[in-house]
């Protein structure tokens, strides 16, 4: 959620979900400044999209994210949809 609220630009949603037997949590935001070669890599330790690399960044929030929700049997996934970027955190319900 904290990288949704600082580094998103333009209209948020926030939804949360059952779906089969899951909990989904789901993070939509505009994201026209992202293609799918950074979806590829947008888990991955210390990638960051901005390429100039000037800000203080270390991109580890998502992946440590990412690793939280495999400890937790859990699933992040993220998606670009017409310029929009869908983060969906995924869980079995208890």
């Amino acid at each position: 959620m904290v990288n949704v609220l600082r580094h998103a630009t333009g209209k948020v949603a926030i939804s949360l979900t059952e779906d089969e037997g899951n909990i989904v949590l789901i993070f939509k935001n505009e994201a026209d400044n992202l293609c799918e070669q950074d979806i590829d890599r947008l888990f991955d330790r210390f990638y960051t999209a901005d390429q100039t690399r000037t800000s203080r960044r270390t991109g580890l929030g998502i992946s440590i994210a990412y690793n939280l929700m495999l400890k937790k049997n859990g699933r992040l996934t993220a998606e670009l949809h017409d310029g929009y970027l869908e983060m969906r955190c995924e869980w079995k319900r208890s």
